[in-house]
């Protein structure tokens, strides 16, 4: 019958349970009318690199993991949940005098058995890869490895692949390990160990997440010490915003109306208290800002403050505060 048992009643048998277990991991599809069924094979992430293959004094060594390895030819037979709970070593063979072959260590489901297998390719040229065991009913490469010629090291591709909790971020080694626009979701989120990047499927595409940003995020800040806004119908008066990178970033016009000196800066300028920041920099900095529609410079101090120069002609008409940006770290 269409109908398979639920999960943890009496008289599950192995193939209902395996169909239970698929409903918590992230699906992929086949484009077939059993897709609702399918299951994102791949190994479940851990501390300890886990599935990582290395070759060691001559040995294929691959280190413990668990993975979820599916039948994508029958779905429906559910996922299996498999454990590597030690170390497995694999002999490699010796390479040709002068030519090159490849190697394929798998996972796979042969039987009622989980093995992990090297298959050992031809020594030709061009090396292809060699045939695995047409007989499993499930199998998911962790390695190739392109054995050259007597006296060159070995070359390993990492074929591992990874899955995830239904909703959760998908680790991915590679670009091509992403799920296609047609098993992605939008919203589904994945996160490249290769370049570190966490990344959003959204219109179709894989991109870098990005925080959203909004006018919202931009907080005013008082000008101090007989600073004052200059224009506010047509420019920004100052206002700052804090990025997604820990940059912080400042917009807008303000005026000198009869600021007062204050006593110089410790790199010795003498100058006018403008902003008090909520965020600064761990160190003393000079940005450049425009008086009057001339270049000049300006500090941003340790303490939050914002230092402004008075020019020789007597205090500013107006300061322009737009596109300065420093780091907040």
């Amino acid at each position: 019958m269409a109908e398979r048992k639920p999960g943890w009643v009496n008289g599950v048998d192995a193939r209902d349970a395996r169909l239970v277990t698929g409903t918590s991991f992230q699906a992929e599809t086949g484009g077939d009318s059993l897709d609702p069924l399918r299951v994102r094979q791949g190994i479940r992430w851990t501390a300890g690199d886990p599935g990582k293959v290395v070759l060691d004094a001559g040995k294929l060594k691959i280190t413990p993991f668990q993975a979820l390895l599916s039948n994508k030819n029958n779905p429906a037979d559910g996922p299996y949940s498999v454990s590597l709970d030690a170390v497995k070593e694999l002999p490699l063979g010796a390479a040709h005098p002068t030519l090159q072959r490849i190697d394929l260590v798998v996972a796979e489901i042969i039987g009622n058995e989980f093995v992990v297998n090297l298959y050992a390719g031809e020594s030709k040229d061009p090396p292809s890869r060699p045939p695995t065991n047409n007989t499993a009913s499930a199998i998911m490469e962790l390695a190739e490895i392109r054995v050259r010629k007597v006296g060159e090291q070995p070359e390993f591709t990492d074929r591992r692949r990874f899955t995830a909790a239904t909703g959760g971020i998908l680790p991915l080694t590679r670009a091509l390990e992403a799920p296609s626009s047609a098993q992605a979701y939008p919203g589904q989120f994945a996160y490249r160990l290769d370049s570190g990047e966490l990344q959003v499927f959204q219109g179709g595409a894989w991109k870098r997440f990005a925080q959203p940003r909004d006018r919202d995020r931009w907080k005013p800040l008082s000008p101090a010490n007989g600073w004052q806004v200059y224009n506010s119908q047509r420019y920004h008066g100052p206002e700052m915003l804090v990025d997604d990178q820990g940059f912080v970033q400042l917009r807008g016009l303000i005026k000198g109306s009869g600021a007062k000196d204050v006593t110089p800066t410790p790199i010795g300028t003498t100058a006018s208290l403008a902003l008090e920041l909520s965020s600064w920099p761990t160190k003393e900095m000079i940005v450049p800002i425009l008086i009057d529609g001339a270049p000049h410079r300006a500090n941003i101090l340790p303490n939050g403050q914002f230092w402004i120069p008075r020019p020789a002609g007597g205090y500013p008409t107006w300061v322009s505060l737009d596109g300065l940006s420093f780091p907040a770290f």
